[in-house]
């Protein structure tokens, strides 16, 4: 993807790399390391730091959002982790990837601006 217009993607980068790296490294369940990850790079979404990423980009953490945010919480726990205790193990290896693609992808963005 070239980008159209200029972006400083380092914090981008350092946050989605710290998300992948807990997905990773964490020995807990997939379902936690998503939860986890997402902890990790959620301030990249409205109304934090969006405005310093480029739309395509923007766009794919729009979407992760809504997939990690289509249950109800129920009690104290979050939209997320309200998604997460449904989420069959399938949809979760599924979002795992996407959040590893985006990485990747904002990544090489970020390389090749340096």
């Amino acid at each position: 993807m070239a980008l159209k217009g200029k972006f400083d993607l380092s914090y981008a980068n350092e946050k989605l790399y710290t998300a992948v790296s807990y997905m990773v490294a964490s020995p807990k369940s997939l379902h936690d390391r998503i939860e986890g990850a997402f902890g990790s790079f959620h301030t990249l979404l409205p109304p934090h730091n969006f405005k310093n990423i480029p739309a395509e980009i923007q766009s794919q953490l729009q979407e992760i959002y809504e997939v990690l945010t289509r249950e109800k919480a129920k009690g104290s726990e979050g939209n997320v982790r309200a998604t997460l205790n449904v989420m069959s193990e399938g949809k979760a290896q599924d979002l795992a990837q996407k959040i590893f693609d985006l990485y990747y992808e904002v990544h090489d963005l970020y390389e090749a601006q340096k």
